[in-house]
């Protein structure tokens, strides 16, 4: 770019049409910009910065004359407000309102009806990647997804959440389906309290296993240990802190339903073994 060379402002990219631009150079730092043309001149000699920094030491701690203030001062007065002492009648502001709405409701009218809208219909959207009809894993209901939401989990075959209509559906198939169950637990490991419990099963040589991982479950329901010697026992060990409040023999009759016996031990009674072992023993001799 030359210094003087003179360009319209479509062809720089600024949005100021009809005027016309010098790239000049900054009298004081020798910065090249593009200077707007006032009355064939350039209007300013200066880079912006440079500017700022003259003008605001020149009016730093500066004050208006005399003359200014009165010329300021008749502006606002009489002799140059024809407004001066006067008001707008109720009918007046009224027509000033309709007015202005009136303009802004054409420009926006104007706005939305010109304005560039996309298709978002299917094969007409150029976003649009396939689309495909599916049915909920729960309910049923017929669903639309993109085939994008429908992968599955790397290495299973749980459905995602985008199978189903909402997180109720969801919920309700993952409580009754025992293979999202089984694949959920499968990497669980026993707790240090969990552990304790099935020391002492081995202390007292009684064959119960643990199952908490997902290996057995039951009506949707997981217990944490197995008779593994043909008798139909379980134990469920609870912790004072998950259930804290919970009734124990909704639990025991879940399972009776099946035909299971329930022995349910809580945390605290691990803390008195002797008394725990008795318990065990107990309930495995009973037929």
């Amino acid at each position: 770019m030359l210094i003087g060379e003179i360009r319209e402002s479509e062809e720089i990219g600024y949005n100021a049409r009809g005027h016309k631009w010098i790239w000049s150079a900054c009298v004081d730092c020798g910065k090249e910009h593009w200077v707007l043309i006032k009355g064939g001149l350039p209007r300013s000699f200066r880079c912006l910065t440079c500017s700022s920094k003259i003008n605001g030491r020149a009016r730093k701690g500066s004050h208006l004359t005399q003359k200014t203030r009165l010329i300021l001062s008749q502006s606002m007065t009489a002799g140059g407000n024809p407004m001066f002492g006067r008001h707008h009648t109720s009918e007046s502001k009224e027509k000033m309102s309709w007015s202005k709405q009136a303009l802004f409701l054409k420009l926006k009218d104007k706005w939305w009806t010109n304005r560039p809208r996309p298709s978002f219909s299917r094969e007409k959207n150029p976003n649009y990647r396939g689309g495909k009809v599916v049915f909920c894993d729960n309910c049923g209901a017929e669903l639309y997804r993109r085939p994008c939401r429908l992968k599955s989990y790397p290495g299973t075959q749980i459905s995602r959440k985008h199978h189903f209509c909402d997180h109720k559906c969801m919920s309700q198939w993952q409580s009754t389906n025992h293979e999202f169950l089984s694949l959920v637990m499968k990497k669980r490991q026993p707790n240090k309290k969990e552990i304790l419990l099935s020391n002492l099963l081995q202390e007292l040589f009684l064959p119960y296993r643990y199952v908490g991982n997902g290996q057995f479950i039951l009506g949707g329901k997981c217990p944490d240990f197995l008779n593994v010697n043909g008798q139909k026992k379980l134990i469920e060990l609870f912790g004072d802190f998950w259930h804290k409040g919970e009734n124990p023999q909704g639990r025991i009759d879940y399972f009776k339903q099946y035909g299971f016996e329930t022995l349910v031990i809580w945390e605290c009674e691990l803390a008195k073994p002797n008394e725990l072992k008795t318990k065990l023993a107990n309930f495995d001799t009973v037929r």
